[in-house]
């Protein structure tokens, strides 16, 4: 009985054993991102498989995800940076003059602060006493470090 389901079952116990080989699903994920990375782990089974029928040579199927992986991320970076130079607010900030500027006190605060963009985009919670006025958003920017890199790099 055993081996008519297997035989009905056409590789489907195959292709499940090799993606769950290097599953990235965890359990501490929500349920939709478990999801998205199920259906992406089968659409790279599927191009290993695709590509091993089609080419002479049989690529190892760890090395094939991780190339793949890898071409995915490259493929994200240039999109991302393409994006990054194209929208408003970052060509605002890397073109034009800038000026620091310290933020004035409020009846509340004799010394306000605003959180540095650039700090807690790497991660730090700094906090600043100056800010840029030319830009729009009035971002709250390190003088010394993050001023610079805020308004030279597209990606900070």
């Amino acid at each position: 009985a055993n081996d008519a389901c297997t035989h009905s079952m056409g590789g489907a116990d195959k292709n499940d054993d090799m993606v769950a080989t290097n599953s990235a699903v965890r359990k501490s994920l929500k349920w939709y991102k478990k999801l998205a990375l199920h259906f992406m782990e089968e659409a790279l089974q599927n191009a290993y498989l695709v590509h091993s029928r089609h080419f002479p040579w049989k690529p190892d199927h760890y090395l094939f995800l991780k190339e793949a992986a890898r071409s995915l991320l490259i493929a994200a970076e240039k999109d991302e940076v393409a994006r990054a130079v194209v929208r408003p607010r970052a060509r605002e900030r890397l073109i034009g003059r800038h000026f620091p500027d310290k933020i004035a006190p409020t009846p509340k605060k004799e010394h306000p602060t605003r959180m540095c963009v650039v700090c807690h985009a790497g991660g730090q919670r700094k906090e600043s006493r100056y800010f840029c006025k030319t830009c729009s958003t009035s971002p709250g920017l390190c003088v010394v470090h993050c001023f610079e890199v805020y308004h030279t790099k597209a990606r900070y």
